[in-house]
């Protein structure tokens, strides 16, 4: 039995589902989110259970323990408030997160776990104009932006405890992940929203704009989870760190190209960079790393993933 920590998120509802297809079984904790998609409803109570969970409490995490046959963690949970100009909320950012990650291998020790999975972050890499991004490559110590500092910071923790506790721990690197219930305000997520709704997209929070052809390693949610999963289930891994993302660089253009291809009528162009961006390669990670050790590929194209992300928000009224 699999638990995943935020599992009402939208990857880890995600991973949720890619668990059950493999035979599975998960109980998903949840703390401020309540959905659950029909397609997950007939499996609550059978393979399927949901635990209201706060992150901070470590003897309530334990309890899991208890009640279920715990074999491995997915740790998704993050605690995440845009501090802006509030100070205060970096600290909290920084503290309620590592608590909840040492809780979450204070478990896997405590529960003799075969693995737990960490979420970590292609902000890690920071501002490394090397390409394609490698998961051995050596990375600077200093976080200029928030996610960096924390993801490195868990990063370190987690090893460190792994390696002292004889936890299996292995940190997943996202890229930039869309689909479906993403609360982040990606410009894949906001052209899809903006061409569903019949507006145009919203880019004023944006410094320095948006053009056609800025980019990123864009992985759909269904394919992130689908790699996630087997790395919850494979036999044995060689390495503690895997990019979870596409491998391939995908642009802005890209997108508003597949939308195009599903609703011609979306108002979603965006402006040329013109010579700011033209010689630019937009970063990517490798993830061969991935491939080799677990088997996975990416299943969607980003025209397919673009059709079936509209298909799940006009089914859904998101």
């Amino acid at each position: 039995m699999i638990l995943i920590t935020g599992g009402l998120g939208f990857i880890g509802l995600q991973t949720a589902r890619a668990l059950l297809a493999m035979g599975e079984t998960c109980v998903l904790t949840q703390h401020s989110l309540k959905r659950i998609p029909e397609a997950l409803k007939g499996e609550i109570g059978s393979r399927l259970f949901i635990e209201e969970l706060d992150m901070l409490d470590a003897a309530a995490f334990l309890k899991l323990g208890e009640k279920y046959p715990i074999t491995g963690i997915i740790h998704l949970a993050v605690h995440w408030r845009n501090p802006g100009t509030h100070v205060l909320e970096l600290f909290e950012n920084i503290k309620f997160n590592m608590i909840g990650l040492v809780n979450a291998l204070e478990a896997a020790q405590a529960w003799k776990v075969k693995r737990i999975l960490v979420a970590s972050s292609l902000n890690v890499y920071g501002d490394e104009r090397t390409v394609p991004w490698r998961e051995e490559q050596p990375l600077p110590l200093t976080g200029p932006e928030p996610v960096s500092a924390i993801k490195k910071s868990n990063e370190i923790v987690a090893d460190y405890l792994a390696r002292q506790t004889g936890i299996e721990c292995i940190m997943l690197r996202f890229g930039e992940i869309f689909g479906p219930f993403s609360p982040w305000d990606s410009p894949t997520n906001v052209l899809v929203h903006a061409a569903v709704n019949g507006t145009k997209p919203d880019f004023s929070n944006v410094l320095g704009g948006v053009s056609a052809q800025d980019g990123a390693d864009r992985c759909y949610v269904k394919d992130a989870a689908r790699a996630i999963a087997l790395l919850q289930v494979a036999e044995t891994l060689p390495h503690r760190v895997y990019n979870i993302a596409s491998g391939r660089a995908t642009t802005n253009q890209d997108i508003v190209t597949a939308i195009k291809e599903v609703i011609p009528e979306a108002q979603v162009e965006l402006p040329s960079a013109g010579e700011r961006s033209a010689a630019e390669v937009p970063a990517y990670q490798d993830i061969t790393r991935l491939v080799q050790d677990t088997g996975y590929r990416p299943q969607f194209t980003t025209t397919q993933a673009i059709v079936d992300y509209i298909a799940c928000l006009r089914a859904s009224n998101e």
